[in-house]
């Protein structure tokens, strides 16, 4: 019942402020960890046969940017965030999209993420998809112990779209762990030097 009255308020307010969500800042200490997470459109998934699934994964919320000081230095570079202006305070490792997905998320399988607190809706935002001309918004506020809320594809010129948003949904399976996604993105890293090799 709790569920459902969440995900009714959530739907009302078109996923931005959530009556009764835990205020910005104890959302933003209580938010780092690790998480199971999921991109699905017209509503939750969670399931890997779900037609609505759009990608799914680790979502990995660190407490601090100091955090990748510990990570061996192959690893702090495959968590740098493209076309961001500081370092990363987490990171994902999501699975590819399904083919038609109308979605920006899951075309980067593995990044480095820069979230931050929205005081004026209680609530974090960081992106899952970011290139010069498009990206991929995420807005998720505290339900239980779970982060819940959308995610928004946009773009300029030929990567224009107008596609509806994602639902999100990010549930906490452990303490901050960022070496989760960084092994995977130093995988696909040293997979794409071997391609372009054979190329």
């Amino acid at each position: 019942m709790r569920r459902a009255w969440c995900w009714g308020i959530i739907a009302a307010s078109g996923m931005g402020f959530v009556p009764g969500a835990v205020r910005a800042q104890d959302v933003s200490a209580w938010a780092p960890g690790t998480y199971a997470l999921w991109v699905c459109r017209s509503g939750p998934c969670r399931d890997s046969t779900d037609q609505r699934l759009v990608t799914r994964g680790v979502l990995v919320l660190g407490g601090s940017s100091e955090l990748l000081t510990a990570l061996p230095e192959s690893l702090q570079r495959a968590l740098s965030p493209r076309y961001a202006r500081v370092k990363a305070n987490g990171c994902f490792d999501v699975s590819p999209q399904p083919t038609g997905s109308e979605s920006y998320a899951g075309i980067a399988r593995q990044a480095g993420i820069v979230w931050t607190s929205v005081d004026s809706v209680g609530a974090i935002s960081f992106q899952l998809y970011r290139s010069p001309d498009a990206a991929h918004d995420v807005l998720l506020h505290r339900v239980g112990d779970e982060l819940i809320g959308r995610g928004d594809s946009r773009g300029a010129g030929s990567a224009a779209v107008a596609w509806s948003p994602d639902t999100v949904i990010a549930r906490r399976i452990g303490p901050v762990d960022l070496a989760r996604c960084a092994h995977a993105a130093l995988r696909r890293l040293e997979y794409l030097r071997q391609l372009r090799r054979l190329g």
